[in-house]
């Protein structure tokens, strides 16, 4: 008759698998089973829990609209109305933006990868010194530098140098709108 050899049990299955101890409860357990008065109490208040709930999996994933994002980027000095001139712009045909002084006109907060969110901004160029009525109005830097806009932009519309100084010209647009610009793209200028 061949012998069986018997390996002994790993560690883990030797050990009992439930924490503290595993009396019988009579007509309840077996022995084998928690019988529920060996687990620990917590606190009312322990460190580290601030009282509300931990997110559920489905509260991780939903957008939770927060504050206002104008308001929120104002605190950090580019808010809606803050004059501001356009920047680092290294792409071929986009570099001729650099230089143009405008409103923010918008802010948006956009996701940017795990957890992290950015600041997206629309620009309001001014080309016409004509007042528009929009909900945003122009601030007077940017009022002010609309003929420098307009100088800058002129060779995009086919204007010659002489035809910049009319403002009746309807060949040029009265402002020029750029819409999500990161806040690498702006210098915030003085009101």
């Amino acid at each position: 008759m061949a012998m069986i050899r018997h390996y002994p049990l790993p560690p883990a299955l030797t050990e009992n698998p439930f924490p503290g101890s595993s009396l019988p409860v009579s007509g309840m357990t077996s022995g084998l089973l928690s019988n529920g008065l060996d687990y620990p109490i917590l606190a009312r208040n322990p460190l580290g829990w601030d009282g509300h709930p931990p997110p559920s999996p489905l509260q991780q994933w939903a957008q939770v609209p927060e504050g206002d994002a104008s308001a929120e980027a104002a605190s950090e000095g580019l808010g809606v109305g803050t004059p501001v001139r356009l920047c680092n712009f290294f792409a071929q045909g986009t570099d001729k933006y650099n230089g143009l002084i405008g409103d923010v006109a918008g802010v948006r907060i956009v996701a940017s990868g795990a957890g992290e969110e950015q600041f997206l901004f629309d620009v309001r160029c001014p080309s016409s010194i004509a007042r528009r009525r929009t909900t945003v109005s122009s601030s007077q830097v940017a009022q002010d530098a609309a003929l420098a806009n307009r100088k800058q932009l002129a060779p995009l519309y086919g204007l010659e140098p002489e035809e910049v100084l009319r403002f009746d010209d309807l060949r040029m647009p009265p402002f020029l709108l750029l819409t999500q610009l990161p806040s690498e793209k702006l210098e915030a200028l003085q009101r």
